[in-house]
This record gives structure tokens, C-alpha cells and sequence, in this order.
């Protein structure tokens, strides 16, 4: 269950099969989610950020501020202490407090600053067990949630939205933004936008609601390029879980004493018989299967390399006019069917020499 899988429902059906259903809240929504600020650079962003968390701050509402890094939570927590805030960080170098920090996250004049993993699932209760805090939080508003950046995936920028407002409590989410934020870089945003956007270089946020549709336009093109890049994939993965079951049954059948190997009785039958004769047959068939299972161990070790080096270079398949896919399919199939073949090669090969340091191992344990 998640609160934030009906943008990914085409996905969960066209990977899994699954079906995305919504459930209505137990308690009707009382957050607000405010539009997004949007500036020209990062420091005016920066500096906007620390002035409406100073101004929020003073009437004591809780405020979380979601990063994109652990160096940018830093930068805004050393920021808002040198204004006199004082403010909790919550990202990779503490991570163990993580539980405790959360459980304060929502008290009366609590400033926090994280990355965006900031207590996933977890409902950041107001006042924190305090009902005459709770009430004066309510009363402010509720949690105050502010996000540096915009993510590929509107997902997660819903998921730090979804801090605020739990359990039908009131709250507010808004995020603040810059023309220099990586989004905007990567994808060369700023390539397509107006130019008398990009000329004035303003301490105040831009008013054009252009912005905003490229935003969310960019956040569906890569979102389905991503779907696009797991759908091939998963493609690749097929086979190889394909293989992996066949080799586990088998593997798994010898393992379990359901079948006997009989490779050296098929392979070296007078040897087989002169085997048995000489250290009984219930040592040959204990020594075989441990041979057996240590050798399909090593093939399979040995395939999932060969398949991770294919892996690495088959893309150039496609520059012979090639399908990458097919080729691929093709020297993972013909490898695992060298491998079967060679274990039984090699269990006869080295089991002599085995089954007669077995017998003297336990020839020794009697005596």
C-alpha cells in the first residue's frame, strides 16, 4: 500500500500484472498544497526559503524542509542557524537517529532539515503527544513543508508533500524553486523557455504559469522513459530468471536426495561398479552428490559473470544492425547449456581422486 502509486498504475499493470485501486481515507484531507514558487537563481531561492522559515517560524509551526542532497541540507541548516534558527538535519551521517528526530518533527517550534527520505510511511504526529501543543499547532496551521527542488518523478515530490496533513490534520506543502535547480540543467530547460524569463535576474519569484507546464510536461516525458528503460530490463532480467529456475529445481532435486546423480555410472560405468566395491555405495552416491552440488555452484557463479560482461557490451549490437535483445538471448542460452554440459564433464573427471580421499576420511573417523 502506498499513497502515491495511481501515478504509477500503468507501470504496476504493464510490469506486474497488478491492478491499481484507491482507497478513500479513513479522514478527508485538510492539507493544502500551495503552487510552486519559482526564481531566477539558486541564491535568491535560497535566501526566500530562509526568510519564509524565519516567518513561520516565529509564530511556532513545525516546518520540514526536503532537500535533494545531504550537501544541500547542510548548506540550509548552517543558513537558517546563522539567522538564529535553530533546526534538527536529518540525512545520511544520521541515520540512526532518524526515528527519534522524526518523532519530533511535528512539536511546537520544531524546524527540520532533510533529504528527501525524510520518514517515509511515517505520520509525523503534531505536538507530539502533547494535546495543548496539538491544539496550538492546528490552530498555526499544521506542518509546514517545504521542498528545495523538483523531482524526474512527480512521486516523489507527492511523498514529501504527504508529510504534512496526516491523519486529517491541517497542513501545507509548497515548493521553491530556482532556474538553476539540476531539473532545470539536465534537460536543458531553460533552452526552451522564454527568453525574457532568463534575462532579468530578480531577487523576487517569476509569475508565469509557462514554468510550471514545462515542469510537469518534462516530469511525464521522463517518467515514461523510465518506464521505457525497465520495460527492456526486464526483458534481459526474463531469461536469466527463466534459467535460474531451471538450474534451482535441478539443483535443488539433487540437493534433497529426490534424484540421484548417476554421472559417473553413466559416464564410467566399470569404474562406477569398481567404486562401489571398493567404498560401498552409499559413500559413492554421498561423495558424488556433495561433488556435484560444489561444481553446479561454481558453473553458476561462473554463468552470472559471463552474463554481467555480455551485459556491458551487447548495446553495440545494435550499430550491426543487430537486435541487442536477440543477440543476447542467444550467448546467455548457449552458455548455460556449455555449463550443464561441462559439470558432469568435470564431476567424473576429479570424483576419483575425491572418493578415495572421502573413504579415508572416514576410514580415519572409525578408527
Amino acid at each position: 500500500m502506498t499513497a502515491t502509486a495511481q501515478l504509477a498504475a500503468q507501470e504496476f499493470m504493464d510490469m506486474y500484472g497488478l491492478q491499481v485501486i484507491s482507497i478513500p481515507p479513513n479522514k478527508t484531507s485538510r492539507r493544502v498544497d500551495e503552487p510552486h514558487m519559482v526564481f531566477t537563481h539558486r541564491a535568491a531561492k535560497q535566501q526566500a526559503i530562509v526568510d519564509v522559515v524565519k516567518s513561520v517560524h516565529r509564530t511556532g509551526r513545525p516546518i520540514l524542509i526536503g532537500t535533494s542532497s545531504v550537501e544541500e541540507s547542510n548548506q540550509y541548516a548552517e543558513a537558517l542557524q546563522k539567522d538564529g534558527v535553530a533546526c534538527q538535519v536529518l540525512n545520511a551521517y544520521n541515520d540512526w537517529e532518524e526515528a527519534a528526530l522524526i518523532s519530533k518533527a511535528g512539536m511546537l517550534g520544531a524546524v527540520t532539515v532533510s533529504t528527501n527520505m525524510a520518514g517515509r510511511g511515517i505520520d509525523i504526529v503534531l505536538g507530539s503527544g502533547s494535546s495543548e501543543d496539538y491544539k496550538k499547532i492546528v490552530s498555526l496551521g499544521g506542518l509546514y513543508v517545504i521542498g528545495t527542488n523538483v523531482h524526474e518523478n512527480a512521486r516523489i515530490d507527492n511523498q514529501l508533500r504527504g508529510r504534512a496533513g496526516r491523519q486529517g490534520d491541517p497542513g501545507t506543502s509548497r515548493y521553491m524553486i530556482s532556474l538553476e535547480d539540476d531539473l532545470f540543467i539536465r534537460y536543458g530547460l531553460a533552452e526552451v523557455l522564454p527568453h525574457d524569463l532568463l534575462a532579468r535576474r530578480q531577487d523576487e519569484p517569476l509569475n508565469d504559469s509557462r514554468i510550471l507546464q514545462l515542469i510537469e510536461h518534462v516530469q511525464r516525458v521522463v517518467d515514461g522513459q523510465h518506464l521505457d528503460m525497465k520495460k527492456t530490463l526486464n526483458k534481459y532480467a526474463d531469461l536469466l530468471e527463466q534459467q535460474r529456475m531451471i538450474f534451482f529445481n535441478r539443483r535443488n532435486e539433487i540437493l534433497y536426495g529426490r534424484q540421484r546423480p548417476n554421472i559417473i555410472a553413466d559416464y564410467a560405468p566399470e569404474r562406477y561398479r569398481k567404486l562401489c566395491e571398493q567404498f560401498g555405495t552409499s559413500t559413492v552416491h554421498a561423495v558424488e552428490r556433495q561433488v556435484l552440488l560444489a561444481i553446479m555452484d561454481q558453473c553458476w557463479a561462473d554463468h552470472l559473470a559471463y552474463v554481467a560482461y555480455v551485459k556491458e557490451g551487447i548495446h553495440l549490437e545494435s550499430l550491426g544492425n543487430n537486435n541487442p535483445l536477440d543477440e543476447y538471448n542467444r550467448l546467455v542460452i548457449a552458455d548455460l547449456s556449455r555449463l550443464m554440459g561441462l559439470w558432469c564433464r568435470e564431476c567424473s573427471i576429479i570424483f576419483p581422486t575425491l572418493i578415495r580421499a572421502a573413504a579415508s576420511f572416514i576410514s580415519m573417523k572409525r578408527n
